[in-house]
């Protein structure tokens, strides 16, 4: 057993979120390509204390807004904010209509631009309303558990399959990692979604649902872009993880 499992989750954790992980954390360049490999766990963590949040928030005696709001934040907060940016750079990029090199630039470019801002707003706007339908429904708390997992490892299937856009990148930084890790995460995928049919049927289907939109998503990546990188691969996380509210919410009402 390699001993490094538990650094490079470590990693993993400071990477893609805001989990303390102790100031002694030091990184291995050679492990970074390892990383993606412990997204499902990280979606794992990240649903655990959604899903806490989501009860306390169930208790207040305050409005199914503010509940949606604080709730729609938590995801924010426990991530950084780390994929919200790839969305909005991918949003400046795509809705820019220039060619390709060119929005590849964009994409690069720090600075925030009007596409961005209206991709971010409109998305935390929808987000929140999905959000404060689900405390209207008074769901119960397995979606919670299941929507990151699930997300995370499409997202890490995305970048094992798709081509990358460039030759740099964090994309192509997450190219080397074990090639038996597909069908490992294929057999994961598909023991979720049983687990969740018997939890909620509906759940199943956000399973199903959410499988379409990666291979959607991919084509469209690869169309638009000529592949994938690491903003697409954020937007792909914020979208998988609003289509993935939007089927809880309709499943809840039909």
């Amino acid at each position: 057993m390699r001993k490094s499992y538990f650094l490079e989750f470590r990693m993993a954790l400071s990477l893609f979120t805001t989990f303390p992980v102790g100031r002694d954390l030091k990184w291995e360049p050679d492990a970074m390509k390892r990383l993606p490999d412990y997204l499902p766990f990280v979606g794992l963590g990240i649903g655990l204390f959604a899903g806490l949040i989501y009860m306390g928030l169930e208790v207040l005696p305050v409005s199914s807004f503010l509940k949606a709001v604080l709730l729609t934040a938590s995801f924010l907060f426990m991530t950084g904010g780390f994929h919200m940016d790839g969305l909005m750079d991918t949003c400046d990029g795509h809705f820019s209509r220039r060619d390709l090199p060119r929005r590849l630039e964009i994409m690069k470019d720090s600075r925030v631009g009007a596409f961005a801002v209206m991709g971010f707003t409109l998305l935390m706007l929808v987000k929140v309303g999905l959000v404060m339908e689900l405390f209207i429904q008074e769901v119960s708390i397995w979606g919670w558990f299941f929507i990151p997992v699930y997300s995370r490892i499409l997202l890490r299937l995305l970048l094992k399959k798709a081509p990358y856009a460039k030759d740099e990148g964090l994309g192509k930084m997450y190219g080397g990692y074990n090639e038996t890790w597909d069908i490992g995460a294929l057999l994961i995928y598909l023991s979720i979604l049983v687990l969740a049919g018997f939890m909620q049927i509906h759940l199943m289907w956000v399973g199903l649902v959410l499988f379409l939109f990666l291979l959607i998503y991919k084509k469209w990546a690869i169309q638009n872009f000529g592949g994938i990188t690491g903003d697409l691969l954020g937007g792909f996380l914020e979208l998988c993880e609003l289509t993935a509210l939007g089927v809880w919410v309709i499943g809840g009402v039909i």
